[in-house]
């Protein structure tokens, strides 16, 4: 009777350590996946498009991995056209990049320190009108980048971003519409 208790306790105890292993290991790969997925969202981001094609390939039907494939496919065809490459051309002291998920081209045109103004002396008779020039040219300038885009065969859009050294932001644009200006305080 003694014999048969000892050996059913190794029964539960080899059941327990097979089930807690088993745990474990369900648990690994699934923080596993969740960590290459987060990889392949970060190689995306910084332009390493066909990196983080083949690790969403690899993750198959984890989330979004699918819908990623596809966005990252048409951000990677567009990155590479003569399109975007012409309008990124001749551009300094500016920041170009794309927002893969969104397909949206950010330009963000900072201010060198030497044009260290206030918010008041935006406001003054002086500046502003030189600000809200500049400001709409930038409407424009998205309006048209959206335009020759399309007639490229490329569904994609433009923000436009004026910032202070210090990154504050002055005025936004998305798609030629004002989105935020200092001068009011708010959209438009």
């Amino acid at each position: 009777a003694q014999g048969e208790k000892s050996g059913s306790k190794r029964k539960i105890a080899v059941v327990i350590i097979v089930f807690v292993a088993l745990v474990v290991g369900v648990l690994g790969y699934f923080i596993n996946r969740d960590a290459k997925y987060k990889d392949a969202l970060h190689m995306a981001d910084i332009g390493l498009y066909d990196d983080a094609l083949k690790e969403f390939s690899k993750l198959s039907t984890y989330k979004d991995s699918q819908d990623n494939i596809q966005k990252i496919t048409v951000a990677k065809e567009f990155a590479e056209s003569s399109c975007y490459q012409r309008q990124c051309e001749g551009i300094n002291n500016v920041l170009v990049y794309l927002e893969w998920e969104t397909m949206t081209v950010v330009i963000q045109l900072t201010l060198p320190d030497s044009m260290d103004f206030t918010m008041e002396d935006l406001q003054s008779d002086e500046l502003k009108p030189a600000f809200l020039n500049i400001s709409h040219s930038a409407d424009s300038l998205c309006e048209i980048l959206k335009e020759n885009s399309k007639a490229e065969g490329y569904s994609v859009n433009y923000k436009q971003e004026i910032m202070r050294y210090d990154g504050q932001l002055l005025y936004s644009t998305f798609n030629g519409a004002q989105t935020f200006s200092c001068i009011d305080g708010d959209g438009a």
